[in-house]
């Protein structure tokens, strides 16, 4: 038996801090460095939920995925902001903020990519199908991302996310681990 209470409560309280966070972003600038903040506890107490995962269940590749899409989304965010700081006239800079958009649906896809992997190995440990589909619409909102209707569904995802923590069991049998591919 690999108890996963802890890891539960982890990964469903980082998950509403990143939605709430996230919503808060859309203020004023008071807003959005609170939205900030409160992102960043979540995505800490989240990691902390993907390591106790990987750390009791034996599937270590579950937070080597996680890290893999932090550091996309740490590199990719610093170079999106380089990118909107260089646009000083509206010619150049309508031309820079556009590659900048697209530089930032690359590195969203690339870091989700990542993401995906670590909650279909939630799904494949607990069985707990609200994984598999916040994972896929977490996915499908990044590739859309370069349009509007992309957020939307990668915030319904996030939101399925904190439901597939709820209904995550308690503890797993350890057993053997289903081969799967991407």
């Amino acid at each position: 038996m690999v108890y996963l209470a802890d890891v539960r409560n982890s990964g469903l309280e980082g998950n509403v801090l990143l939605v709430v966070g996230g919503l808060l972003q859309v203020g004023g600038l008071i807003g959005k460095v609170l939205g900030s903040l409160i992102q960043l506890a979540g995505l800490l107490m989240l990691y902390s939920a993907v390591r106790g995962f990987a750390e009791r269940s034996g599937r270590e590749s579950a937070k080597n995925n996680f890290l893999k899409s932090l550091l996309i989304g740490i590199g990719g965010t610093g170079l999106w902001l380089v990118l909107i700081a260089k646009a000083p006239t509206f010619r150049s800079g309508l031309a820079t903020y556009f590659y900048a958009m697209g530089t930032f649906a690359i590195v969203l896809i690339a870091s989700m990519y990542f993401e995906r992997r670590v909650w279909m190995e939630f799904f494949y440990a607990t069985r707990t199908e609200k994984f598999r589909d916040a994972a896929n619409l977490l996915w499908y909102g990044a590739l859309l991302s370069f349009l509007i209707i992309g957020f939307f569904i990668g915030l319904v995802g996030r939101i399925l996310l904190i439901l597939a923590f709820a209904d995550m069991p308690r503890r797993i049998e350890g057993g053997e681990r289903p081969q799967w591919t991407l």
